[in-house]
Protein backbone atom coordinates (compact mmCIF):
# COMPACT_ATOMS: atom_id res chain seq x y z
CA UNK A 1 0.00 0.00 0.00
CA UNK A 2 1.08 3.54 -1.01
CA UNK A 3 0.44 7.11 0.12
CA UNK A 4 0.17 10.14 -2.27
CA UNK A 5 0.49 14.49 -2.51
CA UNK A 6 -1.25 16.05 -4.30
CA UNK A 7 -0.95 20.01 -4.66
CA UNK A 8 -2.63 22.93 -7.05
CA UNK A 9 -2.04 26.25 -7.93
CA UNK A 10 -3.33 29.14 -10.19
CA UNK A 11 -0.77 30.78 -12.29
CA UNK A 12 -1.23 34.11 -14.38
CA UNK A 13 0.43 32.78 -17.36
CA UNK A 14 -0.54 30.49 -20.55
CA UNK A 15 -0.17 26.84 -20.22
CA UNK A 16 2.62 26.98 -22.80
CA UNK A 17 4.69 29.00 -20.65
CA UNK A 18 4.16 27.09 -16.73
CA UNK A 19 5.10 23.79 -19.15
CA UNK A 20 8.40 25.77 -20.38
CA UNK A 21 9.19 26.23 -16.96
CA UNK A 22 8.80 22.70 -15.91
CA UNK A 23 11.60 20.86 -18.34
CA UNK A 24 13.63 24.39 -18.47
CA UNK A 25 16.88 23.30 -16.70
CA UNK A 26 17.64 26.80 -15.65
CA UNK A 27 13.72 27.61 -14.20
CA UNK A 28 14.19 23.66 -12.52
CA UNK A 29 16.95 24.88 -10.60
CA UNK A 30 14.65 27.55 -9.39
CA UNK A 31 11.76 26.07 -8.78
CA UNK A 32 13.27 22.91 -7.02
CA UNK A 33 15.58 24.38 -5.02
CA UNK A 34 18.49 22.23 -6.80
CA UNK A 35 21.92 22.61 -7.35
CA UNK A 36 22.29 21.10 -10.57
CA UNK A 37 19.88 19.85 -13.20
CA UNK A 38 20.49 17.58 -16.43
CA UNK A 39 16.72 17.11 -18.39
CA UNK A 40 16.15 15.33 -21.88
CA UNK A 41 12.60 16.11 -22.75
CA UNK A 42 10.96 13.17 -24.32
CA UNK A 43 9.39 10.26 -23.52
CA UNK A 44 12.04 7.96 -22.44
CA UNK A 45 14.56 10.61 -21.53
CA UNK A 46 16.40 11.24 -18.24
CA UNK A 47 16.33 13.77 -15.76
CA UNK A 48 18.73 14.28 -13.09
CA UNK A 49 19.36 16.50 -10.32
CA UNK A 50 21.21 17.25 -7.40
CA UNK A 51 20.84 19.20 -4.28
CA UNK A 52 24.00 20.56 -2.02
CA UNK A 53 26.65 22.82 -2.36
CA UNK A 54 29.70 19.91 -3.17
CA UNK A 55 28.63 18.85 -6.78
CA UNK A 56 31.09 15.74 -6.00
CA UNK A 57 29.36 14.79 -2.51
CA UNK A 58 25.87 15.62 -3.10
CA UNK A 59 23.34 16.21 -0.08
CA UNK A 60 20.66 14.48 -2.42
CA UNK A 61 20.80 12.83 -5.86
CA UNK A 62 17.66 11.98 -7.75
CA UNK A 63 17.47 10.51 -11.25
CA UNK A 64 14.06 9.68 -13.03
CA UNK A 65 12.99 8.63 -16.18
CA UNK A 66 10.40 10.75 -18.37
CA UNK A 67 7.15 8.39 -18.56
CA UNK A 68 4.95 11.21 -20.33
CA UNK A 69 5.36 14.45 -21.89
CA UNK A 70 2.44 16.18 -23.45
CA UNK A 71 2.94 20.11 -24.78
CA UNK A 72 1.56 22.83 -22.39
CA UNK A 73 -0.48 20.06 -20.19
CA UNK A 74 2.01 17.21 -18.57
CA UNK A 75 5.08 16.02 -17.42
CA UNK A 76 5.27 12.81 -15.86
CA UNK A 77 8.77 11.19 -14.03
CA UNK A 78 9.37 7.68 -12.34
CA UNK A 79 12.04 7.93 -10.03
CA UNK A 80 14.88 5.03 -11.00
CA UNK A 81 16.86 6.24 -8.33
CA UNK A 82 17.69 8.73 -5.08
CA UNK A 83 19.98 9.42 -2.39
CA UNK A 84 20.15 11.49 0.88
CA UNK A 85 23.07 11.59 3.03
CA UNK A 86 20.36 11.76 6.26
CA UNK A 87 18.70 8.50 4.66
CA UNK A 88 14.75 7.76 4.91
CA UNK A 89 14.64 8.20 1.06
CA UNK A 90 12.40 5.25 -0.80
CA UNK A 91 14.95 4.77 -2.97
CA UNK A 92 13.22 1.23 -3.93
CA UNK A 93 10.02 2.43 -3.68
CA UNK A 94 8.29 2.83 -7.50
CA UNK A 95 7.15 6.58 -7.01
CA UNK A 96 5.99 9.11 -9.55
CA UNK A 97 5.23 13.05 -10.27
CA UNK A 98 2.71 14.56 -12.78
CA UNK A 99 2.54 18.05 -13.48
CA UNK A 100 -0.74 18.39 -15.15
CA UNK A 101 -1.75 22.21 -16.41
CA UNK A 102 -5.04 23.35 -17.47
CA UNK A 103 -6.01 26.70 -18.88
CA UNK A 104 -8.13 28.43 -17.08
CA UNK A 105 -9.98 32.04 -17.12
CA UNK A 106 -6.38 33.74 -15.31
CA UNK A 107 -4.39 31.68 -16.70
CA UNK A 108 -3.31 28.29 -15.56
CA UNK A 109 -3.87 25.64 -12.91
CA UNK A 110 -1.17 23.43 -12.24
CA UNK A 111 -1.47 19.81 -10.38
CA UNK A 112 1.38 18.08 -8.40
CA UNK A 113 0.82 14.40 -8.04
CA UNK A 114 3.35 12.31 -6.30
CA UNK A 115 2.38 8.89 -6.06
CA UNK A 116 3.63 5.60 -4.43
CA UNK A 117 5.49 6.76 -1.69
CA UNK A 118 5.29 3.88 1.13
CA UNK A 119 2.78 3.66 3.83
CA UNK A 120 4.73 2.63 6.76
CA UNK A 121 6.29 4.47 9.77
CA UNK A 122 10.09 4.06 8.07
CA UNK A 123 8.98 6.57 5.87
CA UNK A 124 6.26 8.89 7.58
CA UNK A 125 8.88 11.96 7.41
CA UNK A 126 9.94 11.87 4.11
CA UNK A 127 6.38 11.77 3.17
CA UNK A 128 5.62 14.94 5.51
CA UNK A 129 8.54 16.52 4.46
CA UNK A 130 7.28 15.98 1.06
CA UNK A 131 3.39 17.70 1.62
CA UNK A 132 5.39 20.44 2.65
CA UNK A 133 8.11 20.16 0.21
CA UNK A 134 5.42 20.10 -2.74
CA UNK A 135 3.71 23.24 -1.19
CA UNK A 136 6.75 25.33 -1.27
CA UNK A 137 7.51 23.99 -5.14
CA UNK A 138 3.79 24.59 -6.68
CA UNK A 139 4.05 28.47 -4.95
CA UNK A 140 7.76 28.68 -6.01
CA UNK A 141 6.62 27.40 -9.91
CA UNK A 142 4.07 30.34 -9.44
CA UNK A 143 6.55 33.02 -8.39
CA UNK A 144 9.10 31.46 -11.39
CA UNK A 145 6.65 31.54 -14.05
CA UNK A 146 4.98 34.90 -13.26
CA UNK A 147 8.04 36.66 -13.19
CA UNK A 148 8.88 35.96 -16.81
Amino acid sequence: MTRSISESISIVARPAIVFDVLIRPTCIRQWWFAKRVIIRPKVGGALAITWGENEDDPDYFALAEIRALKPNTQLKIEYLDSFAKTGGLPSEAQMTVSFDIHENAKGSTLSILQEGIPNNSEFDNYYKDCIKGWNEVANKIKEVVESI
